[in-house]
Formats: C-alpha cells, sequence, structure tokens
C-alpha cells in the first residue's frame, strides 16, 4: 500500500449568478445568490513551499487569490454558464498548482460538485432525516427493545460530466432521485 500526503485549503466568497442552461421555470435560472466553498486537494512536491510545513498556507493564499474575483460579484461576468461545476473548473484553472487531485466547489451547504484528477465531475447532494424503529430481537430490558430515534444523512453521488452540455446533472435530478 503506497501513502501519499495530500495537502488541503479552501476559500469562501459569495456571489450572484444566473443559470441559462436552466429552464425559465427553475428557481435556479433567474438571478440569485449563495455562499460557496472552494476547496483543493494536492499532492505537493517536496520544497513546493518557502519552508517546510507552510504548503497548507501557501495552497491557502493560492485558493483565495483563485476566488477573489468572484466575491461579491456576478459569475455570469466570469462564466456564461455558472454552475458549480464549471465553477470548479474555473478555479482549478487559476490555481496554478502541481499535484491537483481533486477541486470542488459548494453552492449550499448540502450540495456540490468534486473534480477528480482526471477533471471528471462528482455531482453530490447531502439528505438528511430523522426516523424510529425498534429492534424486536434484542435481549429483554435492551434500550433499543424500546422505540427510538436517529438522525441519518445519506449523501447520493452522481458521476457526471459537462463533455459538450451546457448542464450535467441539475441537483433537483438527484432530488427526484
Amino acid at each position: 500500500m503506497s501513502l501519499s500526503v495530500l495537502h488541503c485549503a479552501s476559500a469562501g466568497f459569495e456571489s450572484a449568478c444566473r443559470i441559462p442552461a436552466l429552464p425559465a421555470s427553475h428557481r435556479s435560472h433567474g438571478l440569485h445568490g449563495h455562499s460557496y466553498f472552494a476547496t483543493v486537494r494536492t499532492a505537493l512536491p517536496g520544497g513546493w513551499s518557502a519552508f517546510p510545513g507552510g504548503e497548507v498556507e501557501a495552497l491557502r493564499a493560492r485558493m483565495a487569490d483563485a476566488v477573489a474575483p468572484l466575491d461579491h460579484a456576478l459569475l455570469n461576468d466570469h462564466l456564461t454558464e455558472p454552475t458549480d461545476e464549471n465553477l470548479a473548473r474555473w478555479v482549478r484553472e487559476r490555481m496554478a498548482v502541481p499535484g491537483i487531485v481533486q477541486v470542488g466547489v459548494q453552492s449550499t451547504t448540502h450540495s456540490g460538485v468534486d473534480l477528480d484528477n482526471a477533471g471528471h465531475a462528482h455531482v453530490w447532494r447531502r439528505y438528511r432525516f430523522q426516523a424510529a424503529h425498534q429492534l424486536p430481537n434484542v435481549p429483554a430490558g435492551h434500550q433499543c427493545g424500546r422505540m427510538h430515534g436517529h438522525g441519518f444523512e445519506v449523501i447520493l453521488h452522481a458521476n457526471a460530466d459537462l463533455g459538450e452540455l451546457d448542464l450535467s446533472i441539475d441537483y433537483d435530478h438527484l432530488d427526484e432521485v
């Protein structure tokens, strides 16, 4: 088994956008805003930063510089179709960092896109729910034999790639699944 060290950094930005590829009736077709969160994971070569141990801070500074033009901006001024996937590609192009393994962009706390090192998009959406149950086959008096509840979280991933399309997977399609 081969071990590798990944250095990670992230930066947030506030932006507005409209997604023209969506139907006019879709809530994200019109002007709307998000608090975005971009993340990069890299396998940096030795000596990349000014001093050993300075990799994360140097990487964080690069990420902040990469997303700075997007902060408090209209994303459509930078991208024709400012989907999370296209934003991740835009950020990746501007990072100028060796060994990028993954670049991710979240437009909400429950949805985002991660690009792998080949540039393939992994669209994801987080779902949380509460449910109750009881376990009938536990020993008498066991606390799980009574009706009780739990909080659950499911993160649904869809491997997708824009290819020649303006929009790969809309988060609403994941909701339907």
